[in-house]
């Protein structure tokens, strides 16, 4: 699960200044899944996304085609990064 507006309000932050579709497509790549992948190499490829940045690409102001590669976490400031875990609990008669 990804809570995307807490996601995209990151990717701005990290990557100040691009177009909306810009995050857009980040959001988009991030939790998009596909269903003829294995599940290991879906968290291979997130894990990546992570990891190295997201590419996405979009037009400038110029119009002129821009590629770029969005960060999703701060290596520098881990502190400044937001992380959520929590506990699934399955209740009797949620099955």
């Amino acid at each position: 699960m990804v809570l995307t507006r807490p996601l995209r309000k990151k990717l701005t932050e990290l990557n100040p200044g691009l177009p909306d579709e810009a995050y857009d497509d980040a959001v988009r790549q991030i939790v998009a899944m596909t269903a003829t992948q294995s599940l290991i190499a879906t968290n291979r490829d997130k894990y990546n996304l992570i990891r190295d940045g997201v590419h996405v690409a979009f037009r400038n102001g110029k119009g002129e085609r821009v590629k770029e590669r969005l960060r999703v976490l701060d290596f520098i400031h881990p502190a400044d990064n937001d992380f959520l875990c929590i506990r699934e609990l399955w209740v009797r008669g949620d099955l």
